[in-house]
């Protein structure tokens, strides 16, 4: 039989154990957070380095090699994206698409926070409009093949490459 002094040992080296453990998942959380923070402020900080939203388009398309898509004039990106000419301070989209493939660059430079969310409108619109019809966020794919990302400036979409290959080239630092 064990003594009073035993069992209050016994019990003390328990809360003990399940503490350290509590801490150790703390520290993985906090150090996990930190990390994910940092990433998303390094992208941040190498997206607003760019001179133009032309500078970020042509950098987005030869870090995902996409270097062969056809510039839209003004219009066009007014037509594609449904943006008047000053919902944005700068666009630019770069696409090409055939009948079982769309691929496409959009950087949209923007000044404000409604500007910004009227970006991501449509162009969460244009991702809807277009997924079905391209098959890239279709349920059966392993992966999506489209990202959307912003920044403090920039609103950002790239279709036709994966998702992993896209975020990569988002959060890379140059």
């Amino acid at each position: 039989m064990k003594s009073n002094a035993q069992r209050g040992r016994h019990r003390s080296l328990g809360i003990i154990a399940v503490v350290i453990a509590v801490l150790c998942l703390f520290s993985v959380f906090a150090i996990h957070l930190i990390r994910a923070r940092s990433v998303s402020e390094k992208s941040d900080m190498w997206m607003e380095q760019a001179e133009s939203a032309e500078q970020l388009a042509n950098d987005l398309a030869q870090r995902v090699g996409m270097t062969d898509l056809m510039s839209l004039n003004s219009a066009q990106i007014g037509k594609y994206y449904a943006v008047s000419n000053n919902t944005a301070e700068q666009a630019v989209v770069y696409t090409d698409a055939t009948e079982s493939e769309l691929r496409e660059i959009a950087v949209f430079r923007v000044s404000s926070k409604p500007e910004r969310d009227a970006v991501m409108n449509a162009v969460n619109t244009r991702v809807s409009a277009f997924s079905s019809a391209y098959n890239f966020t279709n349920a059966e794919n392993t992966e999506k093949k489209y990202f959307v990302g912003n920044s403090g400036s920039y609103v950002l979409l790239i279709i036709g490459v994966p998702y992993a290959l896209a975020s990569e080239a988002v959060l890379e630092e140059s």
